[in-house]
């Protein structure tokens, strides 16, 4: 709740015509796109956003820096009004190219941007840090107590706050490219999503077994046999 009360401070208000001032030139908002991600490591919980900005042309290098200046300046201030650390410079606000933009496009025209920013939650946490995904895993691999209490913790946290959030008004994509919004019920019950090849199979405890072996497996397991035909597949599997 707090880093989306900050992002709405550092986006809301005059702050567009502020960042046109400071480069010296006009930039436009399209709109934008934003998923919450969630890990926690030895120092505790680490909420963070990830945002794609649309903008009505390419920035130069200057325009970028000068952009992730402000942008750092505005959120480390909304941060620190809200009781907390001001954010480390080097750590604190990120800005590049969108160099994906295509993908980004193409997901968009086929409704499927929720699933690829939402997966934020799943993917493997970084410098040692665990994903809410990789938190639940553990806890039934290992059946420790502090991750359980971890568990409690982020649900509590999260009540009814939003994985994805859309820009509203003039600025809301989903009008402008007619991207309907699907619940996760919704994208379980749809055949399309639904539809695939069943590549292996495997009891739930022999999956358990090979998480108590090895972690990663979680995430290294299914990118490896997603290259490996059906046979190929089952055979590494039966191969551990």
């Amino acid at each position: 709740k707090t880093i989306s009360k900050a992002f709405h401070l550092t986006t809301s208000g005059r702050a567009w015509k502020k960042v046109s001032d400071l480069v010296g030139a006009r930039i436009g908002v399209v709109g934008w796109v934003r998923s919450a991600e969630i890990t926690v490591g030895e120092n505790g919980w680490h909420p963070h956003l990830h945002v794609l900005f649309f903008i009505d042309r390419i920035l130069t290098e200057d325009e970028m820096k000068a952009l992730e200046q402000f942008f750092y300046e505005r959120w480390s201030d909304a941060i620190e009004a809200a009781g907390y650390g001001r954010p480390s410079r080097e750590h604190g606000v990120r800005v590049s190219h969108g160099e994906s933009a295509g993908k980004y496009v193409a997901l968009l025209s086929k409704q499927n941007l929720a699933l690829e920013t939402v997966s934020s939650g799943t993917k493997q946490g970084r410098q040692g840090n665990r994903s809410t995904l990789q938190l639940q895993y553990d806890w039934m691999v290992h059946q420790r107590d502090s991750d359980k209490q971890l568990i409690k913790e982020y649900q509590l946290a999260t009540y009814r706050m939003n994985q994805l959030t859309w820009s509203r008004g003039k600025n809301d994509l989903r009008k402008k490219y007619r991207v309907a919004e699907q619940l996760d019920f919704d994208l379980v019950q749809d055949p399309i999503e639904n539809t695939g090849q069943v590549v292996v199979r495997m009891h739930s405890s022999e999956w358990l077994y090979l998480l108590r072996m090895e972690k990663s497996l979680l995430w290294e397991l299914p990118k490896a046999t997603r290259k490996l035909s059906p046979p190929d597949a089952q055979a590494l599997i039966d191969s551990l």
